[in-house]
């Protein structure tokens, strides 16, 4: 199990991963709770990132 890391006060355990690309071909994820859903697309400018998947870890 994995804690959500959109917020370093969330302690709770993440619910998904996202899969984002950069433009320089970089890939990283992030986990995030059902709580942080809407911060997850505020968050990224979807001109500089492309989301390639996002995943219940349910």
């Amino acid at each position: 199990m994995v804690e959500c890391e959109m917020d370093l006060e969330c302690d709770r355990l993440a619910t998904r991963r996202l899969r984002i690309e950069y433009p320089c071909g970089e890939t990283c994820e992030e986990y995030y709770c059902d709580d942080h859903t809407t911060t997850v697309a505020e968050d990224f400018d979807l001109n500089e990132v492309e989301i390639v998947e996002t995943e219940s870890l349910l």
